[in-house]
């Protein structure tokens, strides 16, 4: 996912896997110091388009896992299906995939603000602000259950934000599902990736009535 704001511990030359990532990918070029965050089998730099001087997210999964996996691969050709399909402003957008011998690399739009993570780990959202960034999430989800898409995979870390006014970003489509293609998995697992404990909240009143809350994995 796309990650920042940007890690220095990684230079230009980027490592992933045993093998290293160029500066220059096409007309894409890996900054300095541009590692925005990654797992096991994918990282995610911070580059910049030669020719429009934009700035972007590239997500390089390590092509030999993706071949080595059957699961990986259908979770790769999904997100890149969904992420094609699915065109909303509080959608990250998919510019270009790239290949070569060694990556599979995703251009996506760069979300500059980070995870929506990092702006509730140390305390609660002031009301007004926490129901923009809730109205920009539910527009998202509104879009993509109405073209058949159930991201399945909803979580603060996904969730990112751009520029000062915080626009929303769902992002990392891997574990969604497109009604329209998809059957229904043929042996249990798990529909979320493991996530850390949510953010401490303080206490509040419930609504009269009672209330429901929208756990883990929802979307």
């Amino acid at each position: 996912m796309a990650t920042a704001p940007v890690d220095s511990r990684k230079s230009a030359e980027q490592e992933l896997g045993g093998r290293v990532i160029a500066g220059q990918l096409g007309r894409y070029r890996v900054e300095g110091a541009g590692w925005l965050g990654g797992g096991s089998s994918a990282n995610v730099f911070l580059a910049m388009n030669e020719y429009t001087m934009e700035r972007v997210a590239v997500k390089a999964i390590d092509r030999y896992q993706i071949e080595e996996s059957a699961r990986k691969r259908e979770l790769l050709t999904r997100e890149l299906n969904i992420a094609t399909k699915l065109k909303h402003p509080n959608i990250i957008n998919l510019m270009e995939v790239i290949f070569d011998e060694n990556y599979v690399m995703l251009i996506m739009e760069l979300a500059n603000g980070g995870e929506l993570y990092n702006a509730v780990k140390d305390g609660a959202m002031a009301e007004p602000r926490a129901q923009w960034v809730f109205h920009q999430i539910v527009s998202a989800l509104d879009y993509c259950h109405s073209n058949g898409v159930c991201h399945r995979d909803l979580k603060l870390e996904n969730l990112m934000l751009v520029g000062a006014d915080e626009q929303v970003k769902v992002t990392d489509f891997g574990l969604s599902k497109d009604c329209s293609i998809h059957s229904q998995p043929v042996r249990p697992f798990p529909a979320h990736t493991p996530a850390p404990p949510p953010p401490p909240r303080k206490a509040s009143r419930t609504p009269a009535g009672g209330g429901r809350s929208v756990g883990g994995g929802g979307g």
